[in-house]
């Protein structure tokens, strides 16, 4: 790619192009070591800190707990949107062409989640490969 405008990084978005599929694999292989050289560099990132909002808050990553687990996630300026699940090993990622709508997409997001943790049929855990 050698034909982007310089605007399209305007609001810190690093300027990262890649698939929704590509940023899943990025997402996962974060949280399962492939991306640091030294694990202390994640457990940094994940570790709550003592400024307000910490619970809910880490560096560069906003943590909740969704069906009883705790979920990290990260949300883009444009409608972008990486969620990982620890306890089930399991990265999703999803973009919407409109911000503004992105409400909508996070709710079916964190449903699937919520579905894979409370319902143990290894059916409906089994997530497809990423390869």
């Amino acid at each position: 790619m050698t034909d982007v405008s310089a605007t399209m990084d305007l609001y810190g978005g690093g300027g990262l192009v890649m698939s929704a599929r590509d940023l899943a694999r990025w997402t996962a292989d974060l949280f399962e070591g492939r991306v640091y050289e030294r694990p202390a560099t994640l457990a940094e990132m994940l570790a709550p800190g003592a400024h307000e909002g910490a619970d809910g808050y880490r560096l560069g990553l906003f943590a909740k707990r969704i069906g009883g687990a705790e979920v990290y996630f990260h949300l883009g300026y444009w409608g972008t949107a990486a969620y990982y699940c620890p306890a089930l090993r399991l990265a999703m990622a999803g973009f919407t062409a409109k911000r503004e709508t992105r409400t909508g997409m996070l709710a079916v997001m964190e449903g699937a989640l919520e579905n894979a943790l409370l319902n143990p049929d290894p059916f409906l855990n089994t997530p497809a490969p990423l390869a």
